[in-house]
């Protein structure tokens, strides 16, 4: 096998250079441009909160059950949700379902 050349790699090493400059240029005119700087940390500070809460997180909880059984004729189920949302609070009961067979 042949190693690439020279001007091939010196390329490729510009434009990853070009890349950093480009990104770091952008996140400073960000910074630079907007005149609420606290408002801008604070959303980056939420950001990482939310995204390393997200991150510790083992496993995607299960909200929704489904309990159900039947007396006789009469049956019924009703459906949980043991996570509730807190920005829209609203009765943790979805669905409520009743029969009575003859």
């Amino acid at each position: 096998m042949s190693a690439l050349p020279r001007s091939i790699r010196t390329a490729q090493a510009g434009q990853s250079s070009i890349e950093y400059i480009v990104v770091i240029a952008a996140c400073m005119g960000g910074v630079l441009l907007t005149a609420n700087v606290d408002g801008l940390m604070r959303n980056i500070r939420d950001y990482f909160t939310d995204y390393s809460y997200a991150m510790s997180v083992a496993q995607v909880p299960d909200c929704m059950n489904v309990y159900g059984g039947s007396v006789g004729p009469v049956s019924g189920s009703a459906t949980l949700d043991k996570c509730p949302d807190l920005t829209n609070p609203t009765w943790p009961i979805s669905e409520v379902s009743v029969s009575w067979d003859q």
